[in-house]
């Protein structure tokens, strides 16, 4: 084996590494909602969500643009009650 075949073979690992790192990257669904959606999937009330919130059930961030917002896909199966329509 020469060094240019070493050089093309590990050329070829990296092209590979980098599709897979970007299908990857896309698999992951994020979905930052609002506080009314995430109460109407889980039939939460106020309180059932400052409890959420203070059990670490749920992620959420603060934006100036849009405000408070929670990773639906942070809250357990077990919570959601009704499944959202994809």
């Amino acid at each position: 084996m020469t060094p240019n075949d070493m050089e093309y073979i590990k050329s070829q690992f990296k092209s590979l590494h980098e599709k897979i790192k970007l299908l990857t990257e896309k698999a992951e669904k994020r979905s930052w909602v609002k506080v009314g959606f995430i109460m109407q999937v889980t039939g939460w009330d106020a309180q059932g969500m400052r409890k959420a919130r203070e059990n670490g059930l749920v992620k959420r961030r603060r934006s100036k643009e849009k405000g408070i917002e929670y990773l639906l896909e942070s809250i357990p199966d077990m919570f959601i009650k009704n499944k959202p329509q994809n």
